[in-house]
């Protein structure tokens, strides 16, 4: 799922200088609970594609690598990175449209580096978040002297100082579900007219993916499970202000977009498996019972969705009763430990093409 969820109270508005969309706030908790589940979902080949370039960028021990993380929420982008890459000087601006968010980044890179130091950290690491000044701060992780700053932005906004400072790396994470497919072309022309100069590559993670294995699946399947979830997926792209989110096309056509601009893309699968089995060998960072938090708050959007959907008229010829019905068996589930689920997604790499 996305991480933008919605949360109590409304929050600031931020003036960018263009029209923004609205947003909600990001749900610091639900970021927390998802923080391992993103850490085991990421596509391993791609990821060494992306040390490989860092290597062959030379910045090791020459000057820092410098890398921007998009709709960055509570820092785990950061967290699960920096280690790996093969830089051991990295400053990183973290960008996020929630100012409550970068307002507590230090505390929650502190309390998801407090997560690792329980999970057996790699060794050369220093899991404390230290401040320098203002909203900058170091740590070390795997040997890395990583710096990261905290910045209240839009990267859908033309004049964010983002686009007048040069990267080696940009990386999102779960960012672009929920921003409708014209958003993230405009941020695509931002890339090429901006950062034609410096190249960075672009490094996104764990998107919706509806391909031909893709979409949202229950364990054990159940009468009803395709219908819901459908009406979760209609529901992500209903149509609002901005327009209509990407959703479950969204890496199908974040990968279209990116290649029409001429970017060499690879893409890989990263779905989140959430499964209650005690063999299942991708839930070994996860305890019992956080698997069964996450199986609950994921279910739980796609509960709120199916049911507004049919409360406008758009219940695919479901009753509200039958969709009530069909929550409540999967809840019980849920509660006995006895559903698992599956959601599919990819991480997408692009370079920009050799030069002729």
């Amino acid at each position: 799922m996305a991480s933008r969820v919605p949360s109590s109270g409304q929050p600031p508005q931020i003036e960018t200088g263009y029209t923004s969309q609205p947003f909600v706030a990001t749900d610091y908790d639900w970021l927390q609970l998802r923080f391992a589940a993103d850490e085991v979902s990421r596509n391993r080949g791609l990821l060494d594609r992306v040390c490989a370039y860092v290597r062959d960028l030379g910045v090791h021990g020459q000057r820092p690598l410098r890398v921007l993380d998009l709709g960055a929420g509570a820092g785990a982008n950061l967290l699960h990175l920096a280690p790996h890459l093969p830089a051991d000087v990295q400053e990183w601006t973290l960008l996020e449209r929630d100012p409550a968010l970068v307002a507590q980044m230090g505390s929650g890179v502190a309390a998801l580096t407090a997560r690792l130091g329980q999970a057996g950290a790699a060794p050369g690491s220093t899991l404390a978040s230290t401040p320098v000044s203002g909203d900058a701060h170091s740590l070390v992780l795997a040997g890395r002297q990583v710096a990261y700053c905290g910045q209240v932005g839009d990267f859908f906004d033309p004049d964010s100082p983002i686009y007048r400072a040069s990267w080696d790396l940009v990386v999102a994470n779960a960012v672009f579900d929920l921003n409708a497919a014209g958003q993230f072309a405009r941020f695509v022309e931002l890339v090429k007219e901006r950062w034609g100069a410096c190249r960075p590559r672009l490094y996104f993670t764990i998107h919706l993916d509806n391909g031909p294995e893709g979409g949202l699946h229950f364990h054990p399947p159940a009468p009803g499970d395709d219908v819901c979830g459908q009406l979760f997926h209609d529901h992500m792209q209903r149509p609002q202000a901005f327009g209509r989110a990407m959703g479950a096309d969204c890496a199908a056509t974040m990968i279209a977009q990116l290649t029409d601009a001429g970017l060499v893309v690879a893409s890989e699968t990263s779905d989140l498996v959430l499964s209650m089995e005690e063999d299942d060998p991708q839930g070994g960072p996860l305890s019992a019972q956080e698997t069964k938090d996450l199986v609950r708050a994921n279910f739980a959007f796609v509960a709120d969705a199916a049911r507004e959907q049919v409360a406008a008229g758009h219940g695919q010829g479901l009753r509200e009763q039958a969709v009530e019905q069909w929550i409540t068996d999967k809840e019980r589930r849920i509660e006995a430990g006895a559903l698992g689920m599956r959601i599919a997604a990819r991480d997408i790499w692009a370079e920009w093409p050799e030069s002729p």
